[in-house]
């Protein structure tokens, strides 16, 4: 193989490591937005803003296919290229590992809220149930018109 086909490989593969990173960029910002929502309470934009995220991790994967093998050739190639020809290749591969990294800080923010979320609600949904069992110790008021004394002698 030519030094030119391996600059193929490499163009190639930095093309698609390229549109991963633009993948992880919009995700990066899906993930920052569910946290903003996650803290609103805003189930139903959260739902949308989880499956757009859906949509885009899967076209990743999709990419990541794609690129594997182009990847395998470019392990093979790359060391019989110039430096001016790798350097974009390792640059488009660390723009991806830094941004991939930020996505999955910001998820787990957002999972850690997400849980604070979670538990919260279960401390209310606890105290609504002790209420409620105060209640019933108590005993359930008379019906309306229902008299509220009874005459034992009578």
């Amino acid at each position: 193989m030519s030094s030119q086909d391996g600059g193929n490989v490499g163009k190639e593969l930095a093309k698609r490591l390229r549109e991963q990173t633009g993948i992880c960029a919009s995700l990066l910002e899906l993930s920052r937005k569910q946290g903003a929502l996650i803290a609103a309470n805003d189930g139903d934009e959260l739902l949308r803003v989880l499956s757009e995220k859906q949509r885009l991790i899967e076209r990743h994967q999709e990419i990541q296919k794609d690129a594997e093998v182009w990847r395998e050739r470019w392990e093979t190639e790359r060391e019989r290229l110039p430096e001016s020809e790798r350097r974009p290749v390792e640059e488009a591969w660390e723009a991806l590992r830094s941004a991939m990294g930020e996505v999955v800080k910001v998820e787990e923010e957002a999972r850690s809220a997400l849980q604070e979320s979670q538990n919260a609600t279960g401390e209310d949904l606890n105290r609504v149930q002790k209420g409620k069992q105060v209640h019933r110790a108590y005993g359930a008021p008379p019906p309306p018109g229902a008299a509220r004394f009874h005459d034992k002698n009578g």
